[in-house]
């Protein structure tokens, strides 16, 4: 099974998993397509995850884990901070406290990718 060859889903997604389907199917390269089906129960409907501060989290893991070339990379964390921290972060009032999970989210990403190789 290709799931099985690629090694699954990454445990170091965590809390509400955002971006592990983005990640595994970059490491599926195109060969399986991945669709979130709408229900009213089950998935990631945790109500104690911090969600803002997770998806930057998860965002972060899935640049540093899945794009290789370092311009890739820089292009999307500039897309990010642009998106979830300066747009998303003044509609709701909310810039500061996101630029700290923003800074936080690398910290920890960065932690991990040196803690481990990326399973591949």
């Amino acid at each position: 099974m290709a799931l099985e060859r690629v090694h699954g889903f990454d445990e170091r997604f965590t809390g509400s998993a955002f971006r592990e389907d983005t990640d595994v199917s970059c490491r599926l390269a195109h060969t399986a397509w991945l669709y979130h089906l709408g229900a009213e129960q089950g998935g990631t409907r945790d109500q104690t995850i911090d969600v803002e501060s997770d998806l930057i989290l998860n965002d972060w893991r899935y640049a540093l884990f899945n794009l290789p070339c370092r311009f890739r990379r820089i292009l999307w964390v500039s897309r990010l901070y642009g998106s979830r921290v300066i747009t998303a972060g003044f509609l709701r009032g909310q810039v500061l406290s996101r630029h700290r999970a923003f800074w936080q989210g690398f910290r920890t990403t960065w932690k991990e990718a040196h803690a481990s190789k990326p399973r591949r």
